[in-house]
């Protein structure tokens, strides 16, 4: 007989005729092959879904200027199209977005989610960037940026401005009344020869000076903790608009974006059409397209997309092997004029924690301070109490065995760090640069030096240091207290010889000994880069980049109206000319504010 298309189910005759089914086998789980196979499936049937249409814009990278680009432009333009893409994920604990200091700094560090850069003079030295949904926001600081004013979760238009001066209100009553807080300024208000504080919104773009009259300091509120006020960054306030999809905003986690689309302009040039990307699990490439690219993945990050989609100095295109025929524009001045708040680091033992449970307890900042007049307005000091744990994590390259054997005997190290800028004495500009490797970005430090201007700005704060540890050591403090300070007393020479730095221990002083050689070696680093696109020598006051380097023989008018790559918009830290003194969050946020006005202008909003 012919077999049947539908297979008959068995059936068991009982002694009362009941006639029962067998169940259907379980369905087993996937192998995680077969699920990653799966998604890549997806992810590649959604690009060819999206590369039928364009974009209005594609926005790379998720950092505070990404989401201050994207908040103002969705205030201007509702109805606009936007693709979100960030190679990493959503980080911290339970996926709250937030890492904790510095407790979650090394499982972080192990992930990926904080890249380690290599200095090229100072090996034992880390530079640091974050790679994670909310960029520098979740993984770093960003204090002004945190929405905790909000009580809605409408887009809204942050004053960025009115919200840091509010944070500085919330973080002197938060850190000022602490023992340990007024004690510093205490030992500052009361220096000879010290001209007092300024209150005013340390940012270098034309923004109101907005002070605020106070005591002469300012705090910075927890935001590398969780708190209990709901605060959250900017970004995360915005991704609740975007879906994980394909559709008219869309947010890809996890996906990388490998080079830019390039293309012949109608008007004879060239500019930016869109994106290739690399999808979660791997697989081949997916192009997206859209009307213009907004840039926005920190100096790091944005440096090594241009070199890899042929944009860059010479020697870095050579590096990443970048073809003739694949390079769209030379330009020796992109990546240069690159600076950091360089820091000396002054070790020393709180008389007590900062005050309360984390965040205020443990490592968050205690207070800045920035001198008012003009010659040391470029100072800004921060204690960090108990931020020994952060300086071994970030900072130093200390081996292993070291940091285990000397952290019993060092728990409640602290430090003040003191901040300068580090320029050229003649130039006045920045004086380090980013040198790209096969697969990596690198900071060429060799220019860098510690300029006599430097150690004046060192040597004025020296009197209120000195106050400051005397009124520390005479205050009450624990027994184990005065023995983390003996060992600090007894490795203070370790500290300032060879042997420290070939162990990587953290560079500068003690407060046992706040002498400094004027050496690159002792300072510290930040990891508050900025530079690397400056105006004028790359990028035209419409944020783009231009097709050609400035011209010797030219004026600067014809210089300033040079070709330009149209469709691709720079907006990061990348932008900014100068120093600003702490997180350079607030700054970024504002430049991506301003590159969302002067596209809605040019496009007649």
């Amino acid at each position: 007989r012919g077999v049947s298309e539908r297979p008959r189910p068995l059936r068991f005759r009982s002694p009362l005729s009941t006639t029962l089914t067998m169940p259907p086998p379980p369905t087993l789980p996937k192998p995680r092959h077969a699920y990653l196979a799966q998604k890549r499936k997806e992810h590649q049937q959604a690009g060819k879904d999206a590369s039928s249409s364009t974009y209005d814009y594609i926005v790379i990278g998720s950092g505070p200027a990404s989401a201050g680009f994207i908040n103002k432009l969705l205030s201007l333009k509702r109805e606009v199209s936007v693709l979100w893409f960030e190679e990493g994920e959503r980080i911290g604990k339970y996926g709250q977005g937030i890492v904790g200091w510095p407790d979650e700094l090394q499982p972080q560090i192990s992930k990926g989610n904080i890249p380690d850069h290599r200095f090229t003079t100072r090996n034992w030295l880390r530079a640091r960037s974050w790679k994670g949904f909310g960029g520098g926001d979740a993984m770093n600081s960003g204090g002004p940026n945190y929405l905790g004013l909000q009580q809605d979760d409408t887009v809204l238009e942050p004053n960025v401005w009115e919200l840091r001066n509010q944070n500085i209100i919330e973080g002197k009553s938060s850190f000022g009344t602490t023992p340990l807080g007024d004690r510093f300024i205490g030992a500052f208000q009361g220096a000879e020869g010290f001209v007092g504080y300024e209150m005013q919104t340390p940012l270098p773009t034309d923004a109101p000076a907005i002070s605020m009259a106070g005591s002469g300091f300012v705090g910075y509120p927890s935001s590398i903790y969780p708190s209990s006020q709901r605060r959250n960054f900017l970004a995360d306030r915005l991704a609740q608009e975007f879906s994980a999809g394909p559709g008219r905003r869309s947010l890809h986690l996890r996906t990388k974006v490998v080079r830019l689309l390039v293309e012949e302009a109608p008007d004879g040039g060239k500019r930016v059409s869109g994106v290739a990307v690399l999808p979660p699990g791997g697989g081949g490439e997916v192009v997206y397209r859209a009307h213009s690219t907004i840039l926005s993945a920190g100096i790091f990050g944005t440096f090594s997309l241009l070199v890899d989609s042929g944009i860059g100095p010479p020697e870095a295109l050579d590096t990443r092997g970048i073809s003739p025929s694949r390079r769209v524009i030379e330009n020796p001045h992109i990546g240069k004029e690159v600076g950091d708040e360089v820091i000396v680091t002054c070790l020393f033992v709180a008389a007590e924690d900062q005050g309360g449970p984390p965040p205020q307890g443990r490592v968050a900042p205690l207070v800045g301070a920035r001198a008012g007049d003009q010659f040391l307005r470029r100072t800004a000091l921060v204690v960090w109490a108990r931020g020994l744990p952060t300086i071994f994590a970030l900072i130093t390259r200390m081996w292993l065995v070291f940091r285990l054997l000397l952290t019993p005997f060092a728990r409640n190290w602290s430090y003040i760090s003191v901040s300068l800028d580090s320029l050229d004495p003649v130039t006045r500009k920045p004086t380090m640069a980013l040198r790209a490797t096969k697969h990596s970005v690198e900071v060429d430090d060799s220019r860098l030096d510690f300029t006599p201007e430097m150690m004046g700005w060192y040597e004025s704060q020296l009197p209120a240091l000195k106050e400051f540890f005397r009124l520390n050591n005479e205050a009450p403090q624990s027994c184990w207290r005065r023995w983390h300070r003996f060992w600090l007393r007894f490795l203070t020479p370790l500290i300032h010889s060879s042997i420290g730095r070939c162990v990587g221990m953290p560079p500068g002083v003690t407060e046992w000994n706040l002498h400094i050689k004027p050496t690159k070696k002792e300072l510290g680093t930040y990891n508050h880069f900025y530079g690397g696109c400056q105006p004028v020598t790359v990028l035209n006051d419409k944020f783009e980049l231009y097709l050609h380097p400035p011209a010797l023989g030219k004026t600067a008018e014809e210089n300033r109206c040079r070709p330009a790559l149209a469709g691709l918009h720079i907006a990061d830290a990348s932008v900014i000319p100068q120093l600003t003194p702490g997180a350079p969050s607030a700054t970024v946020m504002e430049w991506g504010m301003r590159v969302a006005d002067r596209l809605c202008f040019v496009e007649g909003v």
